[in-house]
């Protein structure tokens, strides 16, 4: 089974619906943040930004694979209030996902982001990592 493909069926079994880029359910939205994304080197790559400003709740859905090694991964943040490159910013405290991650296993996460209206994500690999070494992630905002 492909990796989308257990992505969706895990996202649909806790009642999440999904498309690729975008889904709004009745438990919130999900969103996809990197898919397949080169993590390799010492490389740091910085996702899109995205409107977070109506969610309360946030979460995580993460899984990094290699075929040769397991990637060691740096996942961070930053906020903004609105969406212009120059205005992203690290926030005042830990802002860190994730440091030093080496598991090829699927990881779930809890996400309390500062209140502002934009985050983006910033993963940087490691230089042992091999040349085949991707991200895939998914952020879930919650209502109330």
């Amino acid at each position: 089974m492909n990796k989308v493909l257990k992505i969706l069926l895990a996202l649909a079994v806790m009642g999440i619906m999904v498309s690729p880029a975008m889904a709004s359910t009745s438990q919130g939205i999900v969103q996809q943040v990197f898919k397949d994304e080169p993590v390799v080197v010492a490389e740091l790559v910085t996702s899109r930004g995205f409107k977070i400003s109506s969610s309360g709740y946030f979460g995580l859905w993460r899984q990094a694979t290699s075929a040769t090694t397991w990637p060691t991964l740096t996942i961070s943040y930053e906020m903004s209030y609105d969406d212009v490159d120059a205005n992203y910013a690290t926030p005042a405290g830990a802002s860190a996902i994730a440091t030093d991650s080496t598991t090829e296993s699927i990881v779930i996460s809890t996400l309390s982001p500062t209140p502002m209206a934009w985050i983006r994500f910033k993963v940087q690999g490691a230089l042992g990592n091999s040349s085949e070494s991707t991200l895939t992630m998914y952020m879930f905002n919650q209502e109330d």
